[in-house]
């Protein structure tokens, strides 16, 4: 799992709209590391230990998420939402392919994910992505907002 760019959580179904509506009961701080028009919530105020064990979540939707993708305790969980043609380049947190990466909102076909010497990611299911070891940059070429669920902790 650390040496490899991204994990693809293919056979995983949820709903997406459920677990959209599901957030705002355990996401309530306004994250503002996010730069330009990003809006992003977060579990916690930082990504601080100790983790969060997934069973104290407050909403069961999101801990049986969770839980389904193989977390038993996170070290943050955030929501982050950009405007239509924007773009993202980001640098890790933790080892391995240990990041949640799941889009919630927003068209999968129009974001363009790319790890460095890895090639494109499908984001249209729940992957896991290696933040640390391997460069990624993001464009969004879609006409609505995008949203999209993050996690890493445990798993």
């Amino acid at each position: 799992k650390k040496s490899v760019p991204f994990k693809n959580l293919d056979s995983f179904e949820f709903d997406k709209n459920r677990l959209l509506e599901s957030l705002e009961e355990d996401l309530i701080y306004k994250d503002l590391k996010f730069y330009g028009n990003a809006n992003c919530k977060s579990l916690k105020p930082k990504p601080t230990l100790p983790l969060v064990d997934v069973k104290s979540l407050k909403n069961k939707i999101l801990a049986d998420f969770m839980t389904k993708v193989g977390f038993t305790k996170v070290l943050q969980i955030q929501y982050v939402e950009m405007d239509p043609r924007s773009y993202l380049d980001g640098l890790p947190y933790m080892e391995g392919a240990s990041q949640l990466y799941c889009v919630l909102k927003g068209d999968t076909d129009k974001i363009q994910f790319k790890f460095a010497r890895a090639g494109l990611v499908d984001v249209s299911k729940p992957v896991f992505i290696n933040n640390c070891e391997f460069v990624h940059s993001l464009v969004y070429d879609g006409k609505s907002t995008r949203g999209v669920l993050l996690a890493y902790g445990d798993a």
